[in-house]
């Protein structure tokens, strides 16, 4: 390991001249990592900490909550926190773990388009069509809303499976054509509900059904499953199956109508209007996300067909070479939930300094997040501290010393144990 002054070893300076004057809280943490081996001592820092945790989902868990608790206590504003993670896998988990406790985050953690279920959701016409209408599809379509009448007339999608699993409809219902499955799905449901009709005359006709409670609640039951077949289910059915129609399947239509196709299913489902009924940071996110895909990505990929002069392509083919163009592109929605806690990656936790700032998910394998050698040699004594320099030639140690700085009271570190090395559950430093 080294330190600053033997990383300009060989250089033309007579002398390395270091501002030591940070003042606060962290300035012992911050003075450490200008020191030279002969300088060191088991200086401690109680406003820094190393705080052990089993897996992912602790971390998560103990930071969200320690969160929670600094801005219940007034101790902390929420934009007075900074939370600096490794990668996307951590943004998934926290920020579900943020809006259970209703804390209000900002992050510019970028979000695949192929991973938003917003996308998804417009995807999922085209790829119910390649699949020649399969039932799971289709029922899926209806479980995202393509078979509502309105926000406020929503199919309750489990009632829809159990009636489409009583009418035979989960079994092979594939066809050629949306006109030609339509047919079948709306007959499957016109034979299930006579059949319910004939169940609950033969009902009926029970002498004693005055007496039979039992009786008469599975007539009114089976009423009200009729009801729900002819005034919600097979209208759903008429409403997703019109929508499939207008992207036939083996019929090439211009790549230019695919966008407008995009905008028709984006405007049915309302998934611009999610910030009102659902967690501001997921809509604002998915918005995000639909944006992105609408407005650069349909276009984009239709001006590379065009340049291929591919000018016409049927859904089979469009959905497949529109799926390789999103994996392949760096395409990838911003979220941007207001304001409120602040989740960056390393690299963006250079430029900002907060009171406080969590470290999440430094491993072994990533000791580039403040490194758990740079940390030790912080809480314990060694004739020979590995500093936080050890790793430099990463170029991204003088980002973490950067990210570090700005921390202005506290600095708390979190990272997964694996037995490697001896236990440290809480330290002071």
């Amino acid at each position: 390991s080294q330190t600053v002054s033997e990383l300009f070893e060989g250089f033309d300076f007579e002398t390395i001249d270091v501002d030591l004057s940070e003042s606060g809280p962290l300035s012992k943490v911050k003075e450490f990592l200008f020191l030279d081996r002969d300088q060191l001592n088991d200086t401690r820092c109680e406003s820094a900490e190393i705080v052990e945790c089993n897996d992912l989902y602790g971390e998560v868990d103990f930071v969200a909550r320690e969160v929670k608790r600094a801005i219940a206590k007034n101790e902390l504003k929420p934009e007075e926190i900074e939370i600096v993670i490794p990668n996307k896998d951590y943004w998934r988990v926290l920020k579900k773990s943020l809006n259970d406790f209703g804390i209000p985050a900002v992050s510019k953690n970028s979000v695949s388009l192929l991973e938003s279920k917003s996308v998804q959701t417009l995807l999922l016409p085209l790829e119910v069509v390649a699949d020649s209408f399969e039932p799971s599809g289709i029922l899926e379509m209806i479980d995202t809303g393509y078979g509502d009448g309105s926000p406020e007339k929503t199919v309750d999608a489990v009632l829809f499976e159990k009636v489409a699993a009583s009418a035979g409809l989960l079994y092979d219902t594939s066809a050629a054509t949306a006109e030609g499955a339509k047919k079948v799905w709306l007959e499957k449901l016109d034979n299930y509900k006579r059949f319910l009709g004939a169940k609950a005359e033969s009902l009926t006709s029970n002498d004693d059904l005055d007496e039979d409670f039992s009786a008469l609640s599975q007539i009114q039951e089976i009423k009200d499953e009729i009801r729900f077949i002819d005034v919600i289910a097979k209208p759903a059915v008429r409403r997703v199956f019109s929508l499939l129609k207008s992207i036939e399947r083996n019929v090439a239509m211009s790549v230019l109508k695919y966008e407008d196709f995009f905008r028709i299913c984006e405007k049915r489902l309302g998934l611009r209007e999610l910030s009102g009924s659902e967690e501001k940071t997921f809509a604002s996110e998915n918005i995000a996300c639909v944006d992105q895909f609408v407005e650069r990505a349909v276009p984009s990929h239709a001006g590379i067909l065009e340049a291929m002069e591919i000018t016409e392509y049927d859904p089979e083919k469009y959905y497949k070479s529109l799926i390789k163009y999103l994996e392949g592109e760096a395409l990838r929605g911003e979220s941007d939930m207001g304001g409120g806690v602040e989740v960056l990656s390393l690299i963006d936790s250079r430029y900002t300094s907060k009171k406080v700032k969590y470290f999440m998910g430094f491993t072994r394998a990533m000791p580039v997040l403040l490194s758990i050698h740079f940390m030790r040699a912080l809480s314990t004594p060694s004739p020979e501290p590995r500093t936080f320099w050890a790793f430099r030639r990463t170029g991204r140690s003088w980002a973490s010393f950067l990210a570090i700085s700005g921390a202005q009271e506290a600095l708390h570190n979190f990272f997964e144990f694996h037995g490697r090395w001896e236990r440290i559950d809480e330290v002071s430093l």
